[in-house]
């Protein structure tokens, strides 16, 4: 059997698997490139990671390469681009033999249409955790262009969730604490 080169095996992978420094340029990288960003190896050399990717001037949120180079330790992180392909990407240090890190290995590898519907999900309960815009009188939210609506409304069409509708102890004596009917319903109780 005869043996390929090291260049020719990162080719037949079917991840894009590249050597990044520690400035997020690309120093190496194999073939599959063109699957994620229409580059061919020999043009993405010399470019910062994120332009080719994400089309931005800077790392992105929640970049692994970034995170790696705070922890030491290899990184993964999920994204979608904007070519509608969903994609994860794995960063592992390189370091030289005084431990010193010199970059990354950056494996991108396409995610499987079943596992995008589990990562949208994700996402969506990820917005969530924003800070949300809320009235401090009436309680209702403003959305991304401007609008105020309220925040059933708000939640049910960002986190696919129902509500159902009752009344807790506190706002029923706020409420209905005057009524003579409810203060003989408390007093039956």
């Amino acid at each position: 059997m005869e043996w390929h080169t090291w260049e020719s095996a990162f080719n037949a992978i079917d991840d894009w698997i590249s050597i990044i420094d520690t400035n997020f340029i690309i120093q190496k990288s194999n073939t599959k490139i063109k699957t994620f960003c229409s580059k061919s190896a020999g043009d993405a050399i010399g470019n910062h990671c994120h332009m080719l990717l994400h089309k931005t001037g800077h790392p992105v949120p929640n970049c692994p390469l970034s995170r790696m180079m705070i922890s030491g330790k290899r990184e993964t992180q999920s994204f979608g681009l904007d070519t509608n392909q969903h994609i994860q990407v794995t960063v592992t240090p390189i370091r030289d033999k005084r431990a010193q890190l010199l970059g990354a290995i950056h494996v991108v590898r396409q995610i499987p249409m079943a596992q995008q519907m589990v990562i949208r999900e994700k996402i969506e309960i990820k917005d969530q955790r924003q800070v949300i815009p809320i009235c401090s009188t009436c309680k209702k939210v403003r959305d991304k262009k401007g609008r105020w609506q309220c925040i059933e409304s708000y939640l049910e069409h960002r986190a696919c969730v129902s509500f159902s509708h009752g009344i807790c102890p506190e706002c029923m004596d706020r409420v209905y604490g005057h009524s003579p009917w409810y203060r003989l319903m408390k007093k039956s109780k």
